[in-house]
């Protein structure tokens, strides 16, 4: 009897070891996004791309396109703590194969969130699924899939992307029955696990980082997520000096403001403006500073220029509505405070952003 009840206690003791550093890993809690206020997606998950998770308890991913080439979506949330160099994390996702089954399915990591302005391919994945996927039937669409991989961190990983990392050509694809023309074909993912077998609890922090991802509610607008800073979400390394001295609210917001060399606001843009300034308080008002960036292409003195004019239209936005011309300093940094590399696309995408700072009296 004693031996039976260790092996059992034993036995519980290997399903229970480690935590799960996935915030919504069955993706039961659902989002209100800005844009529509309704439920688009899941909470704490998003696109790389500018597209939406779908279903109930499920997340819907295009992993080919019939008619279009290397059509991608990457299914993408920030971890609940950066991955430890060396350590082993159980990587556990249970899907389900739409109409078709491709075997090129995987992960990747990032130690920064990844933007895609379009539904392209990311290539090279950290975690390759295809061994466990091809023994898959074209009949088992339907039944769900458990996958498992042992996952040796690099050190730092952020952020888990999944989908498939392989192009087109290189795709080994099953139908249940023959291609359709212009078809979007899926996989729906029901629930990812990223355990680490070190932690018997979860470190406070971790409620810190699940509640930043969950107050992020657009869904449909491109590179507006970032990741969870320390000292009220504050990028104290560019706002340093003025957040460590009084009260402010700061708002980081990317290039989704504008178009391409051009300081006219977008609609879109003016929408996500009114949405952030609701909840400021105009009476307790001290300045606003709006500083531009930009990334590194192009001239240093072009830049500074186009930097400044688009503080300038948001300073102009925010007086047509309603905030004091006296509030307002203005500043065009061009590409002199870069807060990501500028050698990479998603690099330089993060660089071209404008922010806000509401100081407090």
């Amino acid at each position: 009897m004693k031996i039976h009840l260790l092996l059992l206690l034993f036995s519980l003791g290997k399903f229970t070891l480690g935590q799960n550093l996935i915030a919504n890993p069955k993706f039961i809690d659902r989002n209100i996004c800005k844009e529509f206020n309704a439920k688009c997606g899941p909470e704490g998950w998003f696109m790389a791309s500018n597209s939406v998770p779908i279903g109930k308890n499920m997340a819907g991913i295009t992993v080919f396109n019939s008619s279009k080439k290397n059509v991608r979506q990457y299914l993408q949330t920030e971890l609940l703590l950066p991955l430890e160099k060396d350590s082993v994390y159980e990587i556990n996702i249970t899907l389900l194969a739409g109409d078709c089954i491709l075997s090129e399915l995987g992960v990747k990591f990032y130690s920064d969130v990844v933007c895609l302005e379009k539904q392209e391919l990311i290539e090279h994945a950290d975690i390759d699924f295809s061994s466990q996927i091809s023994t898959l039937s074209k009949h088992q669409q339907k039944k769900e899939l458990n996958l498992t991989y042992q996952y040796k961190a690099k050190g730092g990983e952020r952020f888990i992307l999944i989908g498939s990392f392989v192009s087109d050509k290189n795709q080994k694809r099953k139908y249940l029955v023959k291609e359709k023309q212009y078809e979007n074909y899926l996989y729906f993912i029901k629930k990812v696990e990223v355990n680490a077998p070190y932690l018997d609890i979860l470190p406070q922090s971790c409620e810190n980082v699940k509640h930043h991802l969950y107050d992020y509610n657009y869904r449909h607008t491109n590179c507006m997520y970032h990741p969870y800073q320390k000292q009220n979400n504050i990028q104290t390394n560019i706002f340093d000096e003025t957040a460590n001295q009084v009260k402010v609210d700061s708002i980081v917001l990317g290039g989704v403001l504008f178009g391409f060399n051009s300081s006219e606001l977008k609609t879109v843009a003016k929408t996500i403006l009114l949405s952030y300034i609701k909840g400021i308080d105009k009476n307790k008002l001290k300045n606003i500073q709006i500083y531009g960036h930009t990334d590194n292409v192009g001239d240093v003195t072009y830049n500074q220029i186009l930097s400044l004019k688009r503080a300038e239209s948001v300073k102009q936005f925010l007086i047509d509505n309603g905030f004091s011309k006296t509030y307002f300093e203005v500043f065009g940094k061009g590409k002199s405070k870069p807060i990501a590399d500028n050698t990479t696309e998603i690099g330089r995408e993060k660089n071209r952003r404008i922010e806000i700072l509401f100081v407090y009296e």
